[in-house]
């Protein structure tokens, strides 16, 4: 009788950060595992389904997992992590949204060091990324943080699922301002001319 060896991984839903430890065994191949899925309730039905390893560390990148290979062939060991994603979640073609994420992170470190709120092992660029680029393109995700000229903390938490201190260092990395007569963070000029950096490191 064949042993089919199984490893746990924690699988991450494509919208709502919700997740679930799953024993996948080894041979599986990737494309059959979302059906399982959808069948325990944890996806709805959809075609498109694609899936990137995180990173096992603050200095790793996220990895594409190939639908078409085995969990072994696409590397996947015990207690990885799997962020599911779906073509909206992330605006488009994966790989493409990964580069742009890879051009933009080392600007926005440099960004994090002169305003001095890096605040950890990582520089700001990273941990953005690191964070978020598995569900926004650098567009998309900028978009939302600088679409108002006004922020509440607590919105900005709720809007993205992320803690408020972590709500709060993303309005400073960005250039906002705390305004204690208004008890909002407001855009400056310095918002402005981050947003120029940026895309013009995009385009």
């Amino acid at each position: 009788m064949r042993v089919i060896n199984t490893i746990t991984v924690k699988i991450i839903h494509p919208t709502n950060n919700s997740d679930v430890d799953v024993e996948l065994p080894v041979d599986i191949i990737l494309n059959e595992v979302f059906p399982e899925l959808i069948e325990a309730n944890f996806l709805s039905v959809c075609e498109n389904y694609s899936a990137v390893l995180k990173p096992r560390d603050n200095c790793s990148n996220y990895i594409m997992l190939d639908n078409q290979k085995s969990v072994y062939e696409n590397g996947i060991q015990e207690n990885d992590t799997i962020q599911i994603l779906i073509p909206t979640a992330a605006g488009g073609d994966i790989d493409y949204v990964i580069d742009l994420w890879q051009t933009i992170y080392p600007f926005l470190d440099q960004v994090g060091t002169v305003l001095g709120i890096t605040g950890s092992a990582i520089g700001f660029g990273l941990w953005i990324k690191n964070k978020f680029s598995h569900k926004y393109t650098p567009s998309s995700f900028i978009e939302k943080i600088m679409s108002k000229e006004l922020w509440n903390v607590h919105e900005l938490s709720l809007k993205l699922n992320i803690p408020d201190d972590d709500a709060k260092k993303l309005l400073k990395g960005f250039g906002y301002k705390w305004d204690k007569r208004l008890s909002l963070y407001v855009k400056t000029d310095k918002t402005v001319e981050i947003l120029e950096a940026i895309n013009k490191e995009i385009d």
